[in-house]
């Protein structure tokens, strides 16, 4: 795991390096100083991301619950990932 967060890390500083090479420093949208620490706050958000996502699906074409209590959510994704299964 220590070796796929170092792998991840490197990879944030290569992108970083580029965009300060493409943009000729660290200025935001408008031309205006991004601080160091937003881009590794940046950076950090982006890894935990990829990392919270690593196992997820995707499943297209099949109708959202239009439900907002969790629990009846979850029962219905169930029962759906039930049906496709079988």
């Amino acid at each position: 795991m220590f070796v796929k967060i170092e792998k991840d890390v490197n990879e944030v500083k290569q992108e970083l390096a580029g965009l300060k090479k493409v943009k000729g420093g660290t200025e935001g949208k408008m031309g205006e100083a991004v601080a160091p620490e937003n881009i590794v706050k940046q950076a950090t958000s982006e890894i935990q991301s990829r990392f919270d996502r690593r196992n997820n699906m995707a499943f297209y074409g099949i109708k959202e619950n239009k439900s907002n209590l969790k629990a009846e959510c979850e029962k219905l994704d169930k029962e759906c990932m039930n049906d496709i299964i079988t």
